[in-house]
């Protein structure tokens, strides 16, 4: 039934390219990704709809342990505490006194399981790795302004360019992220899981912008690690 949704969505070839990608990743642990960065802009005219409802701001550490206490936003003390201990910066947007969307960049590294992490290798570089939008929430479009507003900031430290990967089965999420005209492919990295151990592989034109490694002893053990990826729209 998969496979007949793919191949109507998609077509035939990328259907079945992305059925066997996603086998190879559930029974072989094999991970692919493609790789692709965008500019930063520097200006985002936020929508008439959502100024008039939300607020829009980057949380402080008190901010984001009081969001944890909610289980429905996903977060982890730990993972909180681990994150601003790196400098990561969470921006969400408010309506009233709850946070009902977020999503998180880090100038350094961050988790993509609880065994691997990825490094960024570039000063100006950024990567997101965890966004979600409350499902009452979902269908606006808040996601993109939570991603946009603060961009300013991310160029006024010298952090021009936003760097991210789709695993190749992921079709949907594959055509959302060239939708963007700027966003351009860079290559192709992925990673090979056995128990705790893995193997990673980067094509040229990765390799300069972040590295695949094993994650932190604390993150290993779940203390800190967040799952890539992002939650509603």
């Amino acid at each position: 039934m998969a496979l007949r949704e793919d191949v109507r969505r998609f077509g035939l070839i990328p259907a079945v390219l992305a059925g066997i990608f996603r086998r190879l990743e559930q029974h072989c642990g094999l991970h692919l990704w493609s790789v692709q960065t965008r500019p930063i802009y520097p200006e985002f005219e936020m929508p008439h709809a959502h100024a008039e409802r939300f607020t829009f701001r980057r949380l402080d550490l008190e901010d984001a342990l009081v969001a944890a206490r909610d289980p429905a936003l996903l977060l982890r003390e730990g993972a909180v505490r681990t994150a601003f201990a790196r400098g990561d910066i969470c921006v969400g947007a408010y309506d009233g006194d709850r946070l009902v969307a977020y999503t998180w960049r880090t100038l350094s590294q961050a988790p993509v399981t609880d065994t691997v992490r990825i490094r960024l290798l570039r000063k100006s570089m950024r990567y997101g790795y965890k966004s979600l939008v409350l499902p009452p929430y979902r269908g606006m479009r808040l996601s993109h302004s939570v991603a946009r507003f603060w961009d300013h900031n991310f160029l006024a430290m010298g952090v021009d360019h936003d760097v991210g990967y789709v695993a190749l089965h992921n079709l949907a999420s594959m055509r959302s992220t060239f939708r963007e005209p700027n966003r351009k492919r860079i290559g192709y990295a992925g990673y090979i899981q056995v128990g705790d151990r893995h193997w990673s592989f980067r094509t040229r034109g990765v390799r300069d912008y972040l590295a695949i490694e094993p994650a932190d002893r604390d993150e290993a053990r779940g203390k800190g690690a967040y799952r890539s990826g992002s939650d509603g729209s």
